[in-house]
């Protein structure tokens, strides 16, 4: 085995892991913030010793390999095809996020989600004094879909000049297909919205059911004329300490603007860790990845098939990302009483589903990126909670 999926963080600095320190539980078992209980790649360790082994942690700038390794990733990976001037460095995708809010829309501009959305999409829409429009999902045969017809009506209201696009979907898991996605950026296009797309998620997938980038070759070149795409190697490589991230838009206008704003703030000063581990990454890291792909599909399947023999739960089966959308709406509890008693009772933590909005009540986010036997674990207290409701 290539990887090691049997990293014990319990004693270590986690905030997955400070919340079972916090509850003074220790048969608390954490299933919750999305980074992987798998070791960061020794490559990408490698890389940061390097550094440490110079015994000088001076000054860095991005070298010419740095952006290379992630517009070849992109090309190979993504059929995504970037030049060096498209890209703008951020330390991660929700500050590159806020900061294309800032200076690509204006105070008071409509700013639609598709719900359940990704927790700090909120924040950094009305912290900047934004107002979020929660677009509601469907869900049709056990997994979430998009009402074209109802976003057309939401798009078309006045002073709407921005949606948010996640693909893979977080908290679901769903892939966009290509259909879809051109759907989305030909409503854009008709009212003249930005696309957000956060694509951060799209490396931690199968390899057949791999996302299409709003900027890939195989969306039509006149799709993607207001699109900003953010990525980082951060999830598929458990690297979210090292802060990374890339801002893309092949959009002269809005590269303008961006570049400037950049460099009026300084934005792109980046962590030399997250530089030469990114590089690292992508220069080595594909054979690592696709095992790790692999052993993440396996646990996927083992946690929805046995979930779906055995208890009431409902796992919306993820089509990528190493995260499970639980349906706990048949026991028929409020969310404090799901938590309270999964807690107290199973010694589980998982994330509120209302965290993820108001479309989220009922459900429970799990992180399924562990070693077999801890998942067991946590599917075995799930059989517990789920016996002590029979006949409820």
């Amino acid at each position: 085995m290539i990887f090691n999926p049997h990293v014990n963080r319990k004693n270590g600095p986690s905030v997955k892991w400070d919340i079972a320190r916090a509850a003074g539980d220790d048969r608390m078992l954490p299933m919750t913030i999305a980074d992987m209980d798998i070791a960061t790649p020794d490559f990408v360790l490698d890389a940061m010793r390097s550094v440490l082994d110079d015994q000088v942690l001076g000054y860095v700038a991005p070298s010419h390999d740095f952006y290379q390794a992630f517009i070849h990733w992109e090309a190979v990976r993504h059929s995504v095809q970037l030049t060096r001037d498209q890209i703008i460095l951020a330390s991660g995708v929700v500050p590159a996020m806020a900061f294309a809010i800032r200076h690509l829309t204006a105070t008071n501009d409509r700013i639609v989600v598709m719900a359940p959305y990704y927790t700090p999409y909120e924040k950094i829409v009305t912290g900047n004094h934004r107002q979020f429009v929660a677009f509601p999902l469907k869900e049709i045969d056990g997994q979430y879909a998009i009402d074209f017809e109802a976003l057309e009506d939401v798009l078309a209201v006045a002073n709407t000049t921005a949606m948010v696009i996640c693909n893979p979907h977080n908290p679901s898991g769903r892939v966009w297909t290509l259909p879809e996605l051109q759907r989305l950026q030909s409503l854009a296009n008709k009212y003249n919205i930005l696309v957000l797309d956060d694509e951060i998620h799209d490396d931690t997938t199968p390899p057949q059911n791999y996302p299409i980038s709003m900027l890939s070759k195989l969306m039509a070149p006149d799709k993607v004329a207001k699109t900003v795409m953010f990525k980082a190697p951060t999830k598929a490589f458990n690297m979210a300490g090292s802060k990374v991230s890339f801002m893309v838009t092949r959009h002269p206008e809005l590269l303008a603007t961006l570049k400037d704003a950049a460099a009026a703030e300084a934005f792109e000063e980046l962590n030399t860790m997250g530089l030469v581990g990114a590089q690292a990454a992508y220069e080595k890291g594909a054979e690592w990845l696709d095992a790790v792909n692999g052993y993440l599909a396996e646990n996927c399947e083992h946690l929805v098939t046995t979930l779906k023999e055995t208890t009431r739960i409902v796992p919306m089966r993820p089509e990528a990302t190493y995260l499970a959308w639980l349906d706990f709406r048949a026991y028929g509890l409020s969310e404090d009483q799901l938590i309270d008693e999964l807690m107290g009772q199973d010694h589980l933590v998982l994330n509120a589903g209302s965290s993820y909005g108001d479309e989220g009540l009922g459900f429970m986010r799990l992180n399924f990126a562990v070693d077999l036997s801890v998942l067991d674990q946590a599917i075995e207290r799930l059989q517990a909670f789920d016996q002590r409701h029979q006949g409820a």
